[in-house]
């Protein structure tokens, strides 16, 4: 298993050729990488390599969610010290109404495998003992 040195994580990527990359993470990021890799007995280079092509992968559906709630986000943070002009201010709403319905997707896909796992709970508790 590695160690965390100074919360740096370096890691190789798992493409064909590996390009040795370098991030320095806060203490309690670094300690939930490091928990997370202990769980699943891999290295905290592994499991940080998984987590961001699993970042990227999810970011290359096309959708842009990422880079629209990090505008958002920005909107946000905008609005509340500087103030936003009528233009960013609709672009905002805008962006709003996307966050509504990505989350509205994630509730419904989280719906979904509450009613398979009460199904699976009640298949189980009505099954004959042995």
């Amino acid at each position: 298993m590695s160690r965390l040195r100074e919360n740096e994580i370096v890691f190789l990527a798992q493409t064909e050729r590996p390009m040795p990359l370098t991030i320095t993470v806060a203490d309690p990021l670094a300690i939930r990488l490091q928990s997370e890799a202990v769980a699943r007995n891999i290295p905290v280079e592994q499991f940080a390599a998984e987590v961001l092509q699993n970042a990227v992968r999810s970011d290359d559906r096309g959708d842009g969610w990422a880079i629209a709630n990090q505008r958002r986000l920005a909107f946000i943070r905008k609005e509340f010290t500087l103030g936003l002009t009528a233009a960013e201010a609709a672009e905002l709403q805008d962006l709003q109404w996307r966050a509504d319905q990505h989350l509205a997707s994630l509730d419904s896909q989280m719906l979904d495998d509450v009613t398979e796992m009460e199904r699976a709970a009640a298949q189980t508790l009505d099954a004959p003992t042995p």
